[in-house]
């Protein structure tokens, strides 16, 4: 009942009241009539029904970050986590940097595992190992609710440009990613491992639907990256581009703009440390507090301690911009040994810069997310129907437009020696039952609570106790 449309959402409680008590009498979101306009003949409609009810699992708003990617705490890229903050500017090596080439992608289509403290910058970026944690709970979580995971490791990205209907603005949307399993491995220094699940790499589905509805550009499901190399992606990409449009430019990016920065290289490790909690050898007395004496030897009274850790300010970035020393944590800068006299810089990555016609296609974002990927799997099987286009008189009488009589004459009791019923039921439920038998297509529909998976569990046990099979779908395997 929500609308993808957040201005048609209800905005007041009354109104939003109103619709939970008429929900019965609320529009059909299924408009069969408009996706069967123009269409003739069975195999026609019914591949429109398919076709409609498949575009409809698509969501092409901008919160969807299938196809607006916006870098959040649920997703590590490996390309900036394995930039050094601070060092030398004759030691920075390109090949040291994690893109999508050389050993890494090697590694990664061949199903190898890889080490993760080779490439990231553990010690320059400490909130790499909490990062880490949560994408596995999370793929945990997946696997226990959904029956499988959606970590995926992005390999390129391709930022475009919708040039029909919002040609200024730049869109981020991954391209090219390959299904993964992170795995930790405890020890005196914990490792984090990745490991492909298999050779082929997936194009964005998302992507994919929304190129061919506005461009009519043709991407495969998947790919085999040891047989096709990326360049050969970028070619087929370009020559369909140009097709229609010769004046976009579409560029493959593969080494890193690695830029000196000089305010931000800092900003999260800062971030970081402030959230970061007292040592355990602190004092807590009413929570955390800074460690503090009254001892002669060693006097640091309470009430200074509590200053120089939550009122003396942090020092601001225009110092390191001058030419001072930077200073790795945002407070206690007089507890920080000092610095060589040897230049020392940060480094930060660099995006391309680009217009509307300059579209890139990325190599140098290494990222590993958890994206929302259950409805995909759909999609699939809707465009498995409609490649095998096989007769079904059941869906073809459902989706019908069609006026049909209608069959309201309410099925026979059945007798007590037919009866396979494992839950105490009703009469509704046990009408439910013998509607069943009646090889007819119904909806069971009600608020929580009124016998709805009761009689789901004595259907599966009626038709089990005849010895025929059952298909149960549900999305969440918990219902199970």
């Amino acid at each position: 009942m929500t609308a993808l449309n957040r201005h048609d959402r209800s905005t007041e409680l009354d109104s939003l009241a109103t619709r939970l008590r008429t929900w019965r009498d609320q529009p059909d979101v299924l408009d069969v009539a408009r996706a069967l306009s123009g269409v003739s003949g069975l195999a026609s409609r019914r591949g429109a029904v398919l076709s409609y009810l498949r575009d409809r699992l698509f969501d092409l708003s901008r919160r969807n970050r299938l196809l607006f990617f916006r870098p959040t705490a649920g997703s590590v890229n490996l390309t900036v986590s394995s930039v050094p903050l601070m060092l030398q500017v004759e030691s920075i090596r390109p090949e040291h940097i994690c893109t999508w080439g050389g050993p890494f992608a090697a590694d990664m289509t061949a199903g190898k595992a890889v080490d993760l403290q080779r490439w990231l910058r553990f010690d320059d970026q400490p909130f790499l190992p909490a990062a880490l944690d949560k994408l596995i709970q999370e793929t945990r979580r997946d696997r226990a609710e959904y029956g499988f995971s959606h970590l995926r490791l992005v390999v390129a990205f391709l930022r475009w440009h919708n040039l029909k209907e919002f040609p200024e603005e730049r869109i981020t949307t991954p391209l090219l990613w390959l299904p993964v399993e992170l795995v930790r491995r405890k020890g005196v220094r914990d490792q984090y491992v990745l490991q492909a699940e298999e050779g082929e790499a997936e194009f964005n589905p998302v992507l994919r639907h929304q190129l061919r509805q506005l461009y009519d550009i043709q991407l495969p499901e998947t790919v085999d990256l040891q047989k096709t190399s990326i360049a050969q992606v970028h070619a087929d990409l370009l020559a369909q581009i140009r097709r229609t449009e010769p004046s976009v430019e579409l560029r493959l990016i593969e080494k890193p703009q690695v830029r000196l920065v000089r305010q931000k290289a800092l900003q999260r490790l800062q971030q970081y440390q402030r959230r970061r909690p007292a040592g355990r050898g602190t004092r807590a007395v009413a929570g955390r507090l800074p460690d503090y004496s009254y001892e002669r030897e060693d006097y640091r009274p309470l009430g200074q301690a509590l200053f120089e850790r939550w009122v003396r300010p942090s020092a601001l970035p225009q110092r390191f911009e001058a030419g001072a020393a930077p200073v790795a944590g945002p407070r206690h800068a007089w507890m920080v040994e000092e610095v060589a006299d040897a230049e020392r810089v940060g480094y930060a990555l660099q995006e391309a810069e680009g217009h509307r016609y300059a579209w890139d296609l990325d190599l140098t974002q290494v990222t590993l997310a958890n994206f929302n990927y259950k409805k995909m799997s759909l999609v699939r099987d809707y465009t498995q129907l409609l490649d095998d286009n096989t007769d079904n008189p059941a869906f073809d009488r459902v989706f019908s437009i069609e006026p049909r009589a209608v069959d309201a004459a309410p099925p026979a009791p059945l007798p007590l020696r037919e009866q396979w019923n494992v839950i105490a039921s009703d009469a509704t439920q046990g009408a439910a039952v013998g509607l069943a038998r009646s090889q007819r297509s119904f909806i069971i529909q009600g608020p929580p609570g009124t016998g709805k998976s009761q009689t789901i569990t004595n259907l599966i046990a009626d038709y089990a106790g005849r010895g025929k099979r059952i298909l149960f779908v549900c999305e969440k395997r918990a219902a199970l």
